[in-house]
């Protein structure tokens, strides 16, 4: 469904195959960190299916890109957080309370994707999900640290398993 969109811009030929992407960037600064939002409402369940690539250029310094689903209670605060990142070289994994941090696998043109798509096995891999929650916020990631770095986004998908059944 469309959503207004937040920092960053959709930019045709950016995505995988030359079709549109979301972009944030170019970005330089000593320390900073940009996200781009998006709230999914009404969960009902917790069976879902994730997907996203990503391709992050980093000219200098340290820099990371990601993508976060984050699953929220009543009171709009995180019960349980999936990031799947990539960094260039020298930078360590970025730190979830209550969530399952993984490094992106490798996939065609240099870009990224997220490597665990499914609830199940994220359950499987040890995410908590026993809290109800009533919200999903997907969040794109550029993180700097004294670097100039530019990040791509394509084909990042929720979708509700059971409503496929």
């Amino acid at each position: 469904q469309p959503h207004a969109i937040p920092d960053g811009e959709s930019a045709s030929g950016a995505g995988r195959g030359g079709t549109g992407g979301f972009h944030l960037g170019p970005a330089e600064a000593r320390r900073a960190r940009t996200c781009s939002a998006w709230p999914l409402a009404d969960l009902r369940h917790h069976d879902y299916y994730f997907d996203g690539f990503a391709r992050l250029e980093s000219r200098r310094g340290k820099s990371w890109t990601g993508i976060e689903f984050t699953f929220e209670g009543a009171d709009g605060q995180p019960v349980a957080t999936y990031l799947a990142w990539k960094g260039s070289p020298g930078v360590a994994a970025p730190v979830r309370a209550k969530g399952l941090v993984e490094e992106m696998q490798p996939s065609d043109g240099g870009w990224w994707r997220v490597p665990t798509r499914t609830t199940a096995e994220l359950k499987a891999k040890g995410l908590a999900l026993a809290e109800t929650a009533y919200s999903l916020t997907v969040r794109l990631w550029l993180d700097l640290d004294d670097a100039e770095a530019d990040a791509w986004f394509d084909d990042v998908k929720v979708l509700d398993m059971k409503a496929g059944r």
